[in-house]
């Protein structure tokens, strides 16, 4: 273990269908960003994935007009290789394309955390989905979203999702 070294909580789930699932549980300091990302690429690269899907979300307030007819837009590293998963998320999702973006490269994503990042040093196969959502409770979201990445997937999802009683948390009163 050096000084140089980025740790970070990283759940790793590995499941039958030959799914393997990475969530970053926090986000990485900036200043370690860089060195992080090209650790974290290097990894994928080795573990020798067929497809890479990257789930996020965007800013909802951020979207534009004609980015309304779906809350859902995919996008590609700009070197991307065509696979079976990119196939299938290119024909069910419009692709995130700013029309005031003119620059080289991929556009802003506003409130999509490091998934820019990810995308400029990911590997060529690549393609990630987001998924517009405002602040608050999102829970309704995340089930419509899981709902749409296990059809992407082509995984058959055959129970409903649980989420933790909230109900029952003490509430803080002023």
């Amino acid at each position: 273990m050096s000084s140089e070294d980025v740790y970070t909580p990283l759940d790793v789930y590995n499941s039958p269908h030959g799914i393997t699932i990475v969530q970053q549980r926090s986000p990485v300091l900036k200043v370690m960003r860089a060195s992080f990302t090209e650790r974290l690429m290097e990894w994928i690269k080795r573990a020798g994935f067929t497809d890479v899907l990257l789930v996020s979300s965007m800013d909802a307030a951020m979207r534009m007009d004609i980015e309304f007819s779906t809350p859902f837009l995919y996008t590609r590293p700009v070197k991307a290789d065509d696979t079976p998963l990119s196939h299938t998320i290119s024909t069910k999702y419009p692709r995130f394309c700013p029309a005031a973006f003119r620059g080289p490269g991929l556009p802003p994503m506003p409130g999509s955390g490091t998934a820019r990042i990810y995308l400029e040093h990911a590997p060529k196969n690549f393609v990630a989905l987001f998924m517009f959502c405002a602040e608050g409770d999102n829970r309704m979201d995340a089930h419509v979203y899981a709902e749409q990445i296990a059809l992407a997937c082509n995984v058959r999802v055959t129970s409903t999702y649980l989420e933790p009683p909230y109900g029952n948390l003490p509430q803080q009163h002023h």
